[in-house]
């Protein structure tokens, strides 16, 4: 980091002097150099590297060293984190690029979705989301923001495993009501066992109905995240479309908007958006790693 140092003041030295040829032979040598990606460094190398960046205001050396850790598959809570950090701040910058504040948002959904307990990410995220907003509204696109259908709503609000016990604790009330309704003599205790096994069977449907449909929604869709300025809206033969209904109908999905994987088909994924299905070119797209 010293050398880089040097060689930037180096360069405005140069610049200031007016010698136009040396600084651009120079500029040209420093950014080969800088973007050449260190796969000779170990992973844990990378990870500091990116810190110790960050910690110099130097987001874009941040930014190239931690994708290089998600191309070899290397994805914690962490380095989403920093990796959100670092766009978060180029966006920020003069250097700004289109679609970092949606790969910002992808970083934090994939802290929160490998750690649901790190909720300060998953606020971050909404933060993020409000502030593209409030851009397209400015620039006078489309603001709208897609909720996920009631369906797939009813079914995040407990995981997966959480279902089942729901369940589970559903089948022994019932059971054990049951047994009270049967063997027991008293009116009171054949009351009460009604009440358990009427409440155990409305927590066996609804917990074996949620464990069922959140298993089909893992094994069968993949989460994603937009990381385009607009993602365009596809027909299956990759025309141009529209989705939505009503005056909600529109022909692009906005930045940092999260999607499902249905399908991939060459460089065409079938998503789902809300409760809509439509399609959309792969590269608008960043897949997050389910734990």
């Amino acid at each position: 980091m010293t050398t880089c140092f040097r060689h930037r003041q180096l360069l405005a030295i140069l610049l200031s002097c007016g010698i136009f040829l040396a600084s651009g032979l120079y500029a040209h040598l420093g950014s080969a150099t800088i973007m050449a990606p260190p796969v000779h460094q170990t992973d844990d190398e990378l990870f500091q590297a990116a810190a110790n960046a960050l910690e110099e205001s130097s987001p874009e050396l941040a930014i190239r060293n931690l994708e290089l850790l998600l191309d070899r598959g290397k994805v914690g809570v962490n380095a989403s984190y920093n990796l959100a950090s670092a766009y978060l701040r180029r966006a920020s910058t003069e250097g700004a690029q289109p679609g970092d504040l949606g790969r910002a948002v992808a970083a934090l959904e994939q802290g929160h979705l490998l750690d649901p307990s790190e909720t300060e990410m998953q606020r971050l995220a909404e933060r993020a989301r409000v502030t593209i907003l409030r851009e397209r509204s400015q620039l006078g696109r489309s603001p709208v923001q897609i909720e996920p259908s009631l369906g797939h709503a009813l079914t995040s609000l407990l995981e997966e495993n959480s279902w089942v016990h729901l369940a589970l604790a559903g089948a022994l009330a019932l059971t054990f009501g049951l047994v009270g309704m049967i063997w027991s003599r008293a009116s009171t205790a054949r009351l009460s066992g009604a009440i358990a096994s009427a409440m155990g069977a409305l927590c066996l449907i609804a917990g074996t109905a949620g464990a069922l449909n959140a298993r089909e929604f893992r094994l069968g869709t993949e989460v994603a995240v937009v990381i385009t300025v607009d993602a365009r809206v596809l027909d299956e033969q990759g025309r141009s479309s529209d989705v939505g209904q009503g005056a909600l109908r529109q022909s692009s999905i906005p930045e940092g908007s999260r999607v499902y994987i249905q399908e991939r088909i060459g460089n065409l994924t079938r998503v789902l958006w809300g409760s809509d299905e439509t399609w959309l070119h792969a590269n608008a797209l960043r897949i997050l790693k389910r734990p």
